[in-house]
């Protein structure tokens, strides 16, 4: 009986999560990872050498991005915010690169530049190389 009790309340409280937008579960690790192998990691095709919270960003990324984070938490939006703020700031020559490597096209800086440039973050417009 009681392990049935909590199988169901961990059933509850991860439909909770999802049915609340939650889709980060290692957001809260992210900034530990450091900037070089964040940089690596969202430049790289693969997923070797990131760590879980960075593969869990990257494998979200794109939905993050032509969404303005609208499927987020407002939590997990203050944190992806807070997160790529400082990242490109530290890092605006690699920020150009993995903002055209996740818009290859610009589409999404033109949808939701200006409010990611309210909120600090620094936005590239498309490398033409």
């Amino acid at each position: 009986m009681r392990a049935t009790v909590t199988a169901l309340v961990a059933a509850l409280a991860a439909a909770a999560v999802l049915a609340s937008g939650g889709r980060f579960k290692h957001l809260h690790r992210l900034r530990g990872d450091g900037d070089q192998a964040a940089i690596r990691c969202l430049l790289s095709d693969a997923n070797d050498g990131c760590t879980e919270a960075l593969t869990e960003l990257k494998g979200n990324l794109h939905i993050v991005a032509s969404s303005n984070c609208g499927v987020c938490t407002e939590d997990e939006r203050e944190n992806v915010i807070g997160y790529f703020k400082d990242l490109f700031i530290r890092n605006p020559k690699w920020a150009q690169k993995i903002q055209d490597k996740y818009d290859p096209t610009g589409e999404f800086r033109r949808k939701h530049g200006a409010v990611w440039r309210k909120k600090g973050i620094p936005v590239y417009d498309l490398a033409t190389v």
